[in-house]
């Protein structure tokens, strides 16, 4: 079976800062496709995890460097799309308001800026307080581009407003919105809420390094299982969250098999789904041609 990683990150901190990474110190400076790349996955979509201009032109330099299959029409794995970071801030590396440079030039050459993520689980838990917010979903909107969003679960409730005054915008919730505390009670009704609007899809991601982090080995299941429930595999995309996610001591065929054992219960179609076919159709990102070959594990079969 296929896989699209549509969670990864990458980064190089001899190029640009990284503030919060001197608190993980497990996590090395740098991060570049070779370094990151899955024996399983026949692509990746990549996350910016800081919020400076730099950071977005080096990623773009990576996706050039190594383009999706069906971006190069070669067939070999690589970045099919970035998301990259907002920041309302008025820091002269960081955004200016809701328009960023490499969004534009990414827009006007084809190149594979998909989305823009908002870092808001530091933010109010009503998100219409962050500076820019609504003009940023509208230009998204406009563009075809999608909105991913770092939560926590008091700001659910919000994410459902937000669909509704954007209803032509694509929402997708990083890491199933579960934030970095334990999921309190409560989670799966607010998720469910949300679910309700058809334009809000979820990450299964991140969510191993949250259960250990919190102590609670239970949760990747509980999470699986209220994701399935709320969303249905056509709304659920796999994200390894790597490297975030080697520290749970997994390489990316164990973080694979954790969450598929918690799919157990799925049909192949439903895994298809959820191992690429959701991320292709809400990124973007086309099919590969069939007269090109691409990598598959078998280890992702049954």
């Amino acid at each position: 079976m296929a896989l699209l990683d549509a969670h990864v990150h990458m980064w190089d901190t001899a190029v640009f800062r990284l503030p919060w990474l001197s608190a993980v110190p497990t996590l090395a400076e740098r991060y570049d496709f070779d370094a990151v790349r899955s024996p399983l996955a026949d692509g990746i979509i990549c996350v910016q995890a800081g919020e400076t201009l730099l950071e977005a032109e080096w990623l773009l330099e990576q996706a050039a460097r190594f383009p999706g299959a069906a971006a190069s029409g070669t067939g070999v794995p690589g970045i099919d799309a970035i998301v990259l970071q907002y920041d309302p801030s008025d820091d002269p590396e960081a955004w200016a308001g809701a328009v960023h440079p490499v969004v534009v030039r990414s827009l006007a050459s084809g190149g594979p800026v998909a989305g823009v993520r908002i870092p808001a689980h530091g933010a109010p838990d009503d998100l219409a307080a962050i500076p820019g917010v609504d003009a940023l979903c509208a230009g998204l909107a406009a563009n075809g581009l999608v909105l991913e969003l770092l939560l926590r679960p008091a700001q659910l409730s919000s994410v459902a407003h937000l669909a509704e005054r954007h209803p032509a915008l694509t929402i997708v919730l990083c890491h199933m919105g579960i934030g970095q505390d334990p999921i309190e009670h409560g989670w799966e009704a607010e998720l469910a809420k949300v679910a309700t609007h058809p334009t809000v899809n979820a990450k299964i991601s991140g969510i191993l390094s949250a259960a250990d982090d919190a102590g609670r080995p239970d949760d990747p299941a509980r999470i699986v299982r209220a994701a399935l429930a709320c969303f249905g595999a056509g709304r659920l995309l796999f994200g390894s969250d790597w490297p975030i996610s080697t520290r749970t001591g997994l390489d990316h065929l164990g973080i694979v098999a954790r969450i598929d054992a918690e799919l157990a219960g799925c049909s192949d179609e439903e895994r298809a789904l959820i191992y690429g076919g959701t991320a292709k159709a809400v990124y973007g990102i086309p099919e590969v041609p069939t007269t090109t070959s691409t990598h598959h594990d078998d280890r992702l079969s049954r």
